[in-house]
């Protein structure tokens, strides 16, 4: 599995296994906020943190279609590692 984050606020999911297609495409948010990074947790493999570029993480569910579970604000700026 693969994912990406787009400028546009959406998740993109893809089975490089099976092919280049996409899986499942989420909206994350309703306003055009850019999301920057994209970490899987290394405790949960369904969970995902995106980070975007207002300085927020997001949890985000792959079970459900990229759910958000929380949302968790930080300081203001552009996130460079987690």
């Amino acid at each position: 599995m693969l994912a990406t984050t787009t400028a546009y606020g959406e998740v993109r999911h893809y089975d490089i296994r099976a092919s280049n297609k996409i899986i499942s495409n989420a909206q994350i948010t309703k306003e055009q906020m850019q999301l920057t990074h994209v970490l899987q947790s290394k405790i949960n493999e369904h969970i995902l943190y995106v980070m975007s570029q207002e300085g927020h993480l997001i949890q985000l569910d792959r079970r459900f279609n990229c759910r958000m579970i929380r949302k968790m604000p930080g300081a203001k700026g552009s996130v460079r590692d987690v």
